[in-house]
């Protein structure tokens, strides 16, 4: 219970608001929370920061899609009654939102000759993906987002595919696109997510494709076996 108060009190003393100008459906559980206000107008980051927002109850991540002077951008996914499916279910145009940072999170400044970003993810990297396209271009972007199949429409857009998880457990239809694609060419790949997805990606990069530890952006979201999992896992990954 203290940790949650703390975050809250740091959001109030350290936070910036904004005012929701928009909150649109991208899909049955995706929602872009379009923000602006005067606070925000200070406002610096980089691709791949975030920002902790409070949704009420408690303190969550989200990754800015968007940054301009006076806006932020980012995508929430609803999932189940989670306090932060409440929270953006609840939200109305007008409304104060207060969070903190940028801050730093994974690093995803490439070289500006880099022939192609290979990204893959899920439901939580969708205002990622959407960043990253924005920063190197549709063009040099590839890779998939696993999605359940209701929400592959919030990726329609995007240079990466949709990718249906159906029935499957998490990651199971992502890796298989992954060996599906052409490592050719000397690029980077990005990776978040769920942890043992990334896991399983990583993995199979290194040692099967044979790419160098060099050419990954690796930075798990969640775990479907729980918060101190996808801390062991990070640690490891280096």
């Amino acid at each position: 219970m203290l940790k949650p108060l703390v975050a809250k009190t740091v959001s109030r003393v350290l936070g910036r608001t904004g005012r929701v100008r928009q909150v649109e459906t991208l899909s049955p559980n995706l929602f872009r929370v379009c923000l602006h206000g005067e606070e925000l107008h200070q406002l610096r980051g980089e691709v791949g920061d975030k920002i902790k927002v409070d949704v009420g109850s408690g303190m969550r991540s989200y990754t800015p899609s968007r940054l301009a002077p006076g806006e932020v951008d980012f995508v929430v996914q609803a999932h189940g009654e989670s306090a932060g499916s409440r929270w953006v279910r609840g939200l109305r145009e007008g409304d104060e939102v207060r969070f903190f940072g940028p801050v730093r999170s994974l690093d995803l400044a490439f070289p500006k000759d880099v022939p192609w970003v290979a990204f893959y993810g899920d439901e939580t990297t969708v205002g990622l993906v959407e960043a990253l396209e924005r920063s190197i271009g549709p063009s040099r972007l590839r890779g998939g987002v696993e999605l359940a199949t209701a929400d592959r429409v919030a990726v329609r857009e995007l240079a990466v595919d949709a990718v249906a998880r159906d029935d499957r457990a998490y990651g199971d239809a992502l890796v298989e696109h992954a060996r599906s694609a052409s490592w050719e060419g000397g690029g980077f790949v990005a990776l978040s997510g769920e942890a043992g997805t990334v896991q399983r990606l990583r993995t199979y990069l290194l040692k099967e494709v044979g790419l160098a530890k060099t050419q990954l952006r690796v930075k798990p979201y969640w775990s479907v076996r729980g918060k101190a999992h996808r801390k062991q896992l990070e640690r490891t990954f280096g």
